[in-house]
């Protein structure tokens, strides 16, 4: 089955010289390739309109003057930097919750390509979430009330997630279970017990959720879709350090300070996690 490609988002093309083209605006993390000539072989890239084979984009570069041999080396040089993409199927994402936020992350995973499920209201969070199957990832999103239940019905029907919470001028994001390893939402409220004994008193009393302010909610998107890209294994965007989730990986963003990343573990005394090794495994469920 031929493979089609497409250019990835947000990358120019800009000659530095006749025989030098940069990838990119800054040139320490940028690509550079020497070619010739730059000036022609950027302004045929930047008119590029994907998806296309790898013969149809050196056809189009042998227009530039390049052989063919150059123009595919070029492409190879490109797909190589992430500069240049293949087209693959959509993601599936699950994503439970009905807060403002929520609806906010639902529409950003949308519009960055992925098939995002959410179940219908009334219904039950059990026979939705057996649909995810064990490889796709489930966003949970503000669910502060009823955590113990949560976390071992995550147990049963799934094995990556990731908690995503938005609380005064903060986002939480984890900590992350993936692929069956790491902490659930209950073990970080017994965390957060040991800290404040009355955690929990007070987030079973965020009901409705909040809405977050405008700043709040654009971290939160940002982060979450960033960390759902990582945990498909989308590649990185050109120029931009791995993002690699692992699990326990807990992000606390503060808009107005800095994030601050910990790594938690299973909670020693977390009786959904402990229950985890009876509860039923994931098996053959029903596929979307």
């Amino acid at each position: 089955m031929e493979e089609f490609y497409t250019q990835a988002p947000g990358v120019g093309f800009y000659p530095r010289d006749f025989h030098a083209l940069q990838c990119g605006v800054d040139a320490t993390r940028a690509g550079i390739i020497e070619i010739t000539p730059a000036p022609l072989v950027a302004q045929i890239l930047q008119g590029l309109v994907g998806p296309l084979r790898a013969e149809e984009f050196s056809h189009a570069l042998e227009s530039a003057g390049l052989s063919k041999a150059a123009a595919d080396s070029l492409f190879e040089e490109l797909v190589r930097f992430g500069v240049w993409v293949p087209v693959t199927p959509r993601d599936h994402i699950f994503l439970v919750g009905s807060s403002p936020l929520a609806s906010l992350l639902a529409g950003a995973l949308r519009a960055d390509d992925f098939l995002v499920h959410q179940p219908r209201r009334g219904t039950q969070l059990q026979p939705f979430l057996a649909l995810a199957r064990k490889q796709i990832p489930v966003v949970v999103v503000d669910q502060w009330s009823e955590v113990e239940e949560l976390s071992t019905l995550l147990h049963r029907t799934t094995h990556t997630w990731l908690p995503v919470a938005a609380f005064d001028t903060r986002v939480l994001l984890g900590p992350a279970h993936i692929n069956g390893q790491g902490p659930c939402p209950l073990c970080f409220g017994l965390y957060r017990t040991e800290l404040d004994p009355l955690w929990a008193q007070v987030t079973n009393q965020i009901s409705p959720v909040p809405e977050p302010d405008i700043v709040v909610g654009a971290a939160a998107i940002a982060h979450t879709v960033v960390a759902v890209r990582s945990l498909v294994g989308r590649p990185s965007l050109p120029g931009a350090l791995p993002v690699l989730w692992s699990p326990g990986r807990t992000d606390d963003v503060d808009v107005h300070g800095r994030t601050q990343q910990h790594f938690f573990d299973p909670h020693p005394r977390c009786p959904a996690c402990f229950n985890a090794d009876t509860a039923d495994a994931p098996g053959n469920l029903t596929p979307l």
